[in-house]
């Protein structure tokens, strides 16, 4: 491969990751239809732009925004690296979860869509999952954290406290 096509493309691979945050990887790898090389592509540039979650403020908005995106609602704040930490580590450090097949299953169980890579190690895979968490809609996402004894700062989880304390 010519220099000038790779320096095209990491240019181009780039300008993708400050035009876009993590979040919209993965809602682009979750997509139908997108092949399973793709949401592997995506879910990579999804990471790649997490490394950059503390310069997410200065990166630039698109400059052709639509109207329609332009009306939509803001999206809730997904929480942030240190409660995926603490979930990889609440799934690194579970009896319940000692095998990736473990892990693959309770994500099942509770809706998440993860797959194990070949000769993909527990701790890569706890991290995946942690991340897919993190990014579950609410109240899946809470309640999940809850099992896991992770407290979280909203209206729901303070409302399900409220619930379990009534209930003792």
């Amino acid at each position: 491969m010519k220099s000038s096509n790779v320096h095209a493309i990491l240019s181009e691979l780039h300008k993708l990751l400050s035009n876009y945050s993590a979040e919209d990887f993965m809602q682009a790898r979750d997509y139908r239809g997108t092949s399973v090389n793709l949401r592997d592509a995506l879910t990579a540039l999804a990471g790649e732009a997490r490394h950059d979650f503390g310069k997410a403020a200065a990166r630039p908005t698109p400059i052709a925004q639509s109207p329609q995106s332009a009306q939509k609602s803001p999206k809730a704040p997904t929480p942030g690296l240190t409660v995926i930490s603490e979930i990889a580590n609440a799934l690194r450090n579970s009896d319940q979860f000692t095998t990736t097949s473990s892990m693959l299953e309770y994500a099942r169980s509770v809706g998440l869509n993860v797959q194990a890579r070949p000769k993909e190690s527990r701790e890569r895979l706890s991290r995946r999952l942690a991340e897919a968490i993190s990014l579950a809609k609410e109240p899946k996402r809470s309640q999940i954290l809850s099992d896991f004894g992770i407290e979280v700062d909203n209206q729901t989880q303070g409302w399900i406290d409220v619930i379990k304390s009534r209930r003792s």
